[in-house]
């Protein structure tokens, strides 16, 4: 496992520490921790801070995580756990108010990582800029409630708000391009990776035989002195190489479990967003 650890921090390229409650990740992504908080009436409030004017464009999911020990249900005829998302309220009069945000079915024996899609119609960016959500997660049929009791480092649930920003690629590409690779850590076994599930890193492939004017411009001097009298040697393309753009990487924060640890830690990836030759 410790080598698995070590060839994912090769991977993913000069990873550096960073535990806060916002961050972004990848595709304009923002990510927002959850802290508990107790509310009258329920057990287990989960609590996030978000900026409601900055958000309220970006689609919002919840992330919740369910063990197979948090589970009973009445009867061993159901085979899905039916739950329910409340926002909470509390009114002028001091009193609580909940409401419905959604009602769905999950197969019991679906451990792990979950998540829903949540209406940012509850995001009013005209009410405040610092808005406090706070969640109720409970099972309608199950005999206690299990989402979860108390929120530690390892299950700590949070939102995500996702403003995909695509890379826009030439389909006339071809001398040093930027190529399609989607990172999926379910596919590659990588389960102590919580967030995401998959991220778009990319690649650069191809010739720098035949430069254009604009990847001339981006070539170092001296690499472009070179290139310039192999090709008159008719070694075209072999004194330069394919490589990303560092000022035009996209920084992408994983959340994943240390090796031992079960302590929810976030690193910093980098996605290809742009190719030159040096």
């Amino acid at each position: 496992m410790y080598r698995l650890v070590c060839k994912l921090m090769l991977f993913l390229c000069a990873m550096a520490a960073a535990e806060k409650e916002h961050f972004m990740a990848e595709g304009d992504t923002k990510v927002v921790l959850a802290k508990k908080a107790r509310g009258e009436g329920y057990d287990e409030v989960i609590q996030f801070m978000v900026e409601a004017d900055e958000l309220a464009n970006m689609e919002m999911k919840f992330h919740y995580h369910i063990y197979p020990s948090n589970i009973s249900m009445h009867s061993d005829e159901h085979e899905n756990m039916l739950l329910q998302l409340l926002l909470l309220k509390r009114e002028k009069d001091g009193s609580i108010s909940a409401k419905s945000l959604d009602r769905f079915n999950i197969p019991k024996q679906l451990m792990g990582w979950h998540n829903r899609i949540i209406s940012n119609d509850i995001l009013n960016p005209l009410s405040s800029k610092n808005l406090t959500l706070n969640f109720f997660l409970q099972c309608l049929n199950c005999d206690y409630q299990i989402f979860p009791q108390t929120i530690t480092k390892h299950n700590i649930p949070f939102l995500t708000f996702d403003k995909r920003d695509r890379v826009k690629r030439s389909t006339s590409c071809t001398g040093c391009c930027v190529q399609d690779l989607v990172i999926n850590f379910d596919t590659i076994g990588y389960d102590w990776v919580a967030f995401p599930r998959s991220y778009r890193a990319n690649y650069c492939s191809g010739s720098c035989a035949n430069l254009s004017p604009a990847q001339r411009s981006m070539m170092p001097t001296n690499s472009l002195a070179i290139h310039d009298m192999m090709q008159s040697m008719g070694r075209s393309g072999q004194s330069t190489c394919c490589i990303s753009d560092a000022k035009e990487e996209t920084p992408v924060k994983i959340l994943y479990y240390p090796f031992n640890s079960q302590d929810l830690t976030a690193k910093i990836a980098k996605a290809i967003r742009a190719c030159k030759c040096v």
